[in-house]
């Protein structure tokens, strides 16, 4: 399959220096379940070597020739605790029962990678941090398996190739992920055609996330599961005016998901308000259990590549039910208001007396 995109920015890659180095994070020799949805969850310790903080200057992924197709996406997470802390090296489903409960703060994303996307380079001025004396060596890699032919006997060893460097550029670059909750609260009312959702990133929530220089977004990418059809975010100042779009795709696939280096690099003040309104088109299906066995409806994000020293890793919103959603008592959420999940990360000239962002919780 051939995809044009003619508003693409064709300046966005450069050749790396000579002094970047590989760095491989692989599964090895996974066995494929013959089921339709498969996440794969893989913990490393980084090397020695990133005791001293490196910059990644491009990364992409490496997937195995016999796995073309089966790997939906993949996404690399940082472990988010004190740097002493021990992860174990989990090897296996991300939802197993055996998953230890010490990898879950593996949540914080380095990089994400879907079907159809190249190599993502960051701008001459940026890149995002790995490694340093006060960053826990651990990673980990998310594989999404997507085998709606159930497959069985194919072994797995993909992953996500980095090219870094401890000769640092000018400034670290950050990921923040907009859009709305992994969640059943997600799910499309049976009988829909097309379906619309829309995630807030709110003001208040901006306000106390963005330090007040605000952020430079230089990339990012459109993403939803197999029913989504068309996705764009819109830009709202403080005081309600909507600014130029930072990202569109009228015509999306999930099999060509490419990560974006903006043309125009956009400013986010504090108290800027991003939404992200991706569209689903959906075949009719009779009841809402039909709905749930079809996680492809429910996962809708950007990813948006910052230049900044203050960071939100989240900014998600969980979509309140239609009134004309059948009742169902294990997915009865009749009045829930908009959850908004922000973490920060200021540098130590901008000391702040902030506690929390607010959160509207049901």
């Amino acid at each position: 399959m051939i995809r044009v995109n003619l508003l693409k920015n064709l300046k966005a890659h450069s050749q790396l220096p000579s002094h970047v180095q590989v760095l491989d994070l692989l599964t090895d020799k996974v066995q494929v379940p013959n089921e339709e949805t498969t996440y794969w969850c893989k913990v490393f310790k980084l090397p020695e070597s990133f005791r001293r903080k490196h910059h990644i200057y491009q990364y992409e992924a490496n997937i195995e020739s016999t796995s073309q197709g089966l790997v939906h996406h993949m996404e690399i997470f940082h472990c988010e605790t004190s740097a002493m802390e021990k992860i174990p090296l989990y090897n296996g489903n991300c939802f197993g029962e055996d998953r230890p409960e010490k990898t879950q703060v593996c949540k914080r994303v380095l990089a994400a990678w879907a079907m159809g996307a190249q190599p993502f380079t960051y701008p001459e001025e940026a890149a995002l941090p790995l490694g340093g004396n006060k960053f826990n060596p651990y990673v980990m890699l998310e594989i999404h398996y997507n085998n709606p032919e159930l497959k069985s006997g194919v072994i797995d060893s993909s992953g996500v190739r980095f090219y870094v460097s401890d000769m640092l550029k000018e400034m670290d670059a950050g990921v923040i992920e907009l859009g709305l909750e992994y969640t059943d609260k997600m799910a499309i009312p049976p009988g829909q055609e097309s379906f619309s959702l829309t995630g807030y990133c709110i003001s208040s929530c901006t306000s106390v996330g963005l330090h007040n220089e605000g952020i430079t977004v230089f990339g990012s990418q459109l993403h939803t599961h197999l029913t989504g059809v068309r996705v764009h975010t819109r830009h709202f100042d403080a005081y309600g005016k909507e600014l130029p779009e930072l990202d569109r795709d009228n015509h999306y696939s999930t099999h060509f998901q490419e990560i974006r280096r903006l043309k125009r690099p956009v400013k986010v003040l504090p108290r800027d308000f991003p939404e992200i309104e991706p569209t689903i088109t959906v075949k009719l299906r009779l009841t809402v259990a039909e709905e749930r066995k079809l996680p492809s409806c429910l996962v809708i994000k950007e990813l948006a590549f910052e230049n900044s020293s203050a960071e939100m890793a989240s900014c998600q919103k969980c979509q309140k039910f239609p009134n004309s959603f059948p009742r169902n008592p294990s997915m009865d959420f009749p009045e829930i208001e908009p959850t908004i999940t922000v973490k920060l990360r200021l540098n130590v000239a901008e000391e702040r007396k902030l506690t929390s962002c607010l959160v509207i919780e049901e």
